[in-house]
């Protein structure tokens, strides 16, 4: 896959909440700053909260609750998405086929390969991916292992250490 960052305007769907706690907005927010470093346009989409909206608001991005994936079709076309990012572990095959009337690059992070994803690129940063069995389309491209981990900024890069002879 070819892609320009600096014309992409990407929508991130994803869930945070008392059920699915944190760690899939955590991840998604490491991914849309980076994005965002690169004059990529994010939004997001969320199952969740109120508390999880008012967080990603904090953080400057565009979020909105997700009032299914007919609803995001719409607002998502007349915004020009070219990708769909999503983080979630409740997102059913129907999803997928209404999403894909966007025409935009569709992006599934998972860790879990328990479905079928018919998207073009899965995202699994954990050490074992690649053992994982996918189900997914033939052209599917995979971001396999944790050379693809999705850090927060303050953990992306090695802090310098000065190693002593003696201790």
């Amino acid at each position: 896959l070819s892609i320009e960052l600096d014309k992409m305007k990407i929508a991130i769907r994803t869930d945070c909440g008392v059920d699915a706690g944190l760690g899939h907005l955590r991840r998604c927010l490491s991914l849309a700053q980076a994005l965002v470093k690169l004059d990529a346009g994010v939004r997001f989409f969320l199952h969740v909260e109120q508390a999880g909206l008012a967080m990603i608001r904090r953080t400057g991005f565009d979020a909105e609750a997700d009032a299914g994936p007919g609803q995001m079709v719409k607002t998502l076309h007349g915004w020009g998405c070219t990708a769909v990012v999503t983080d979630s572990y409740s997102i059913e095959s129907d999803y997928w086929n209404i999403v894909r009337e966007l025409g935009a690059l569709l992006i599934a992070i998972d860790d879990l390969a328990d479905r079928s994803l018919p998207v073009d690129m899965i995202v699994n940063g954990l050490a074992h991916a690649s053992k994982l069995s996918y189900r997914a389309s033939p052209h599917t491209q995979f971001l396999l292992g944790p050379a693809y981990i999705l850090l927060r900024q303050e953990f992306g890069h090695q802090p310098s250490r000065v190693i002593r002879e003696r201790l």
